[in-house]
Parts: structure tokens; sequence; C-alpha cells
């Protein structure tokens, strides 16, 4: 299972703009449930502080709301380090996934985890669908969609966009040629 694990789009996979040069980090992976994940850079057009005060909050960070994905496009949830916690917070291994309004209110008191991200939206995949993703049976032809990494603090909370994107592919290579010698 890819439970605590980092996918990063294949070079190969084109054709699908929201996953081509995606770095998703998979929270939950089940036989019978499937696999459910948050695309860690790709930006929104809003920030943080655009949300709390909508919500009612003052913030003065200018941190980036990040897309998680196409399900759930409308849900808010924040990826962070694992010493901090909600109402609503679910561990995963060193990492936590809190979704509630009082992580807001937190948040605007100066009471934040070492290391977050505030996402919109998730990933999902079917039962036995990301297997077959990973194992280059897609749509998207013979070539793998996805490589696996091990998660890091640098790949998940550090850098944007296709900066990400590259050191993640870059650790993919390493931990590749890693198994070899």
């Amino acid at each position: 299972m890819y439970r605590n694990k980092i996918l990063v789009a294949h070079p190969n996979l084109k054709g699908n703009d929201f996953f081509e040069k995606s770095v998703i980090y998979i929270y939950e992976h089940t036989q019978k449930l499937g696999a459910s994940g948050l695309i860690l850079n790709k930006d929104s057009a809003l920030s943080v502080s655009q949300i709390m005060d909508q919500k009612g909050f003052s913030y003065f960070g200018s941190e980036t709301i990040f897309k998680g994905g196409p399900v759930n496009s409308r849900s808010l949830c924040m990826l962070h380090s694992d010493e901090w916690y909600s109402t609503n917070t679910v561990q995963i291994e060193n990492y936590a996934i809190t979704s509630d309004n009082f992580m807001l209110e937190k948040l605007s008191m100066g009471n934040e985890p070492k290391h977050w991200k505030m996402l919109m939206g998730m990933c999902g995949w079917a039962p036995g669908q990301l297997e077959a993703e990973i194992a280059g049976r897609t749509e998207y032809g013979k070539d793998k969609g996805w490589l696996v990494i091990e998660p890091s603090n640098n790949i998940i909370f550090d850098y944007d966009g296709d900066e990400k994107w590259v050191l993640a592919l870059d650790q993919a290579t390493t931990q590749a040629v890693s198994r070899f010698f």
C-alpha cells in the first residue's frame, strides 16, 4: 500500500494538465476503499488570509492555498507536522491532516504547526486504480504514470510549482539508483 508515500508524476505523463508535473502526498490507501491524496505543488488563486477573512478571522500571513485535487474542490484542509492538533486531526506517521474551523481560529491566534500547508480539494483513486497507474497500466499509455518516493519535510513543505516536481523527480531517481548499489 502507498499510505504515507509521495507520488511524483512521471515525465512522460502528458495530456492531463491537472496531474502533469504533480507531486502528491498519499494519506490513505486500502485495498477496500482505494487511495486518497493531496497535490502539493499546484497553487490556487487564493491565499490563507483571504479564506480567514471570509470566515471572520484576522490573519496576516502570505501563505498560498494549494489545489489539493479535483475531488471536493471547495473543502479546506491543512497538511502539517504531527506535533499540532485541532478537533478534527488525523495522524499519518510523521504528519497529520486537519479539517475544521477551529484550525483557522487557532492560526488566527498565532497557534500554528511547525510545518504546514493549506489545501482545497483532494485526489481519489478507486480500489486497484492507483496500483494500476503505478504499474503503467493507465489510460496514458504504457509508460508509468507515477514514481513513488518516501515523504520528507523538504518535499512536502518547501518549494512550490515545477521546482517541487523537479526536486521530487531528482529524489525518485536517487532512490531508484540506490536500490541497485
